[in-house]
């Protein structure tokens, strides 16, 4: 494997490879098994993805995070309040989740945050439950591998 190869192997992986990684991605590159390179590096890879309405709503009330949204959904002066009525209608079960995907939606999450409403943790938890899988596909793999 070149080095630019192995650069570009460890962008896709969004991580530094191991040297033990490495020899594996090698030794698949003799044998041309680009499929279980592609597993390799697809491990631990994730994306963020939607919040189901129930897991918004059990993390709402586990971080107490339910009562400060209809706190602010309430009140007429909070600069927080469209977000807060729109996380209300999520909690209603008017919109079917939060996309997290959507960076504009991750925003409002870092405007809780920036007002001291939502610990970083809290947050990181929500993200969390958006997490899913993002595998890496053969053809994303083979396009930097070329004819090695």
């Amino acid at each position: 494997m070149t080095d630019a190869q192995a650069l570009a192997l460890a962008a896709m992986a969004g991580r530094d490879l191991t040297d033990e990684e490495s020899a594996t991605i090698a030794e698949h590159l003799l044998t041309g098994n680009v499929g279980a390179i592609a597993t390799l590096l697809s491990a631990g890879r994730t994306k963020l993805g939607t919040v189901s309405v129930g897991d918004f709503a059990s993390w709402a009330a586990a971080t107490g995070m339910r009562a400060v949204i209809e706190d602010h959904a309430t009140n007429t002066q909070s600069p927080l309040r469209s977000i807060a009525l729109a996380l209300r209608d999520v909690l209603g079960g008017n919109i079917g989740g939060i996309r997290l995907d959507l960076q504009g939606n991750v925003d409002t999450l870092a405007a809780w945050v920036s007002a001291d409403l939502l610990s970083v943790e809290n947050r990181d938890a929500l993200l969390a439950l958006a997490s899913v899988d993002d595998p890496l596909t053969v053809d994303q793999v083979a396009q930097p591998l070329g004819d090695a």
